[in-house]
């Protein structure tokens, strides 16, 4: 019996190419994606296939296999061997890699748009993976994948009009459990698809361009719902954790004063939370904390591992607080006991952090709770110490606070 044929769609992303276009220039950037199309071509001169460029850094090889084709682990391999040989530019050795998303298909059921989304779906799931990833389109998900690029395709228009909340998370100060701060979280009302949390939100939105509207929105909406609890006689500290994109972002100081100038609440009322990936590699986004620290404004880093540089950021940042990467917290709630070398090391980390406070997440039950106080941790949030609550039951909880 003969095997049906099948045809391979490789869709290339370069890693990193904003680097080259940013430090030696366009036309050393050009060069490399002429160079890279030829070497493309060449790859595959033996074979059925076609070479397209798909606009901006990304490539597709549409390959018909042949009983010696490569298989699919072994053509992304070449491909990355190819674009590792450096490209010469002015004495300089420039070399490139590709993130890869791949799907096949018989040739008798290989639908062009189908394909084409699928290997899209395969390189995104690639590039989260990191630089240098291929990915195998996998049927199994597809309803899911398409549900998530539907999602993120009618996002803009829900926010428009008006599907989202905010939510607000207690966290508590672990010694004496006293309410210390409400965390902004976005929630959103799909009707057919769901409500989607705040996590799923933030990760749909960076795939649907909404990012920074949706942090000035809720920078807005939450800094409102605050003066109206003001007035009303409560006092909480508001906190904002923002995505790295939002916290990279060049104008985050000028949104935040426009925010800021529309009332009169003390800025030292607000709590920024800012993803370590973003700060440690951006020198504008550490400027932008410095200045909003100058006005008042709290300043708190999430996604903390300890390591010698972030323990260096303590010491360079108008910082008070950190939060602790959920991987950690996840390694310390698994432990067999409070003796691991983990929460051995997590205690001796306390100690070199200046004074900064640090905080976790996902408190599930009294006996965590309690083992975070051991460790010597400040400030604790999860379902242990509250739900999300929407913003017309804030004012009953803070009464009972």
């Amino acid at each position: 019996m003969t095997t049906p044929r099948r045809l391979a769609l490789y869709q290339l992303a370069l890693d990193g190419f904003e680097l080259i276009n940013d430090g030696l220039g366009y036309p050393v950037g050009d060069q490399l994606i002429r160079t890279v199309a030829r070497r493309l071509e060449n790859l595959v001169e033996d074979e059925e296939a076609l070479v397209a460029r798909f606009g901006g850094t990304e490539f597709a090889l549409l390959v018909w296999e042949q009983a010696e084709t490569p298989s699919v682990p072994a053509m992304t391999q070449l491909i990355n061997e190819m674009l590792a040989e450096p490209v010469y530019v002015g004495g300089r050795g420039i070399a490139a890699s590709a993130s890869i998303g791949v799907v096949q298909r018989v040739v008798g059921e290989a639908d062009a748009a189908n394909m084409l989304w699928a290997a899209d779906v395969a390189l995104r799931r690639a590039e989260a993976a990191g630089k240098r990833q291929w990915a195998l389109f996998d049927p199994d998900l597809a309803p899911e994948e398409r549900e998530e690029s539907q999602l993120a395709a009618i996002m803009p228009g829900g926010l428009e009009m008006g599907e989202f909340d905010v939510v607000y998370r207690p966290q508590v100060v672990i010694s004496g459990g006293a309410l210390c701060t409400l965390e902004a979280e976005f929630r959103w009302d799909t009707g057919d698809f769901g409500v989607i949390e705040h996590g799923d939100c933030l990760r749909l939105a960076e795939r649907s361009g909404v990012t920074l509207s949706m942090r000035d929105w809720m920078l807005q909406t939450a800094w409102q719902h605050l003066a109206e609890w003001c007035e009303a006689g409560h006092q909480v500290r508001l906190s904002v954790s923002l995505s790295p994109d939002q916290g990279r972002d060049p104008d985050l100081a000028a949104v935040v004063h426009r925010v800021l100038d529309g009332s009169e609440l003390d800025p030292r009322w607000l709590r920024l939370c800012m993803p370590i990936a973003a700060i440690s590699e951006n020198e504008e986004a550490r400027d932008n904390l410095r200045h909003l620290s100058s006005r008042g404004v709290k300043a708190s880093l999430h996604d903390f591992t300890g390591s010698p540089g972030e323990l260096r950021l303590l010491r360079e940042l108008p910082v008070d607080s950190v939060r602790l990467s959920r991987d950690l917290v996840r390694l310390v709630h698994e432990a067999e006991s409070p003796d691991v070398p983990e929460i051995q090391a997590l205690r001796a980390l306390i100690p070199l952090m200046n004074g900064v406070w640090l905080c976790v997440d996902d408190v599930e039950t009294p006996e965590q709770l309690a083992l975070w106080r051991e460790i010597g941790c400040t400030v604790a949030a999860g379902p242990h110490i509250g739900e999300p609550l929407l913003s017309f039951d804030v004012p009953d909880s803070l009464t009972r606070a």
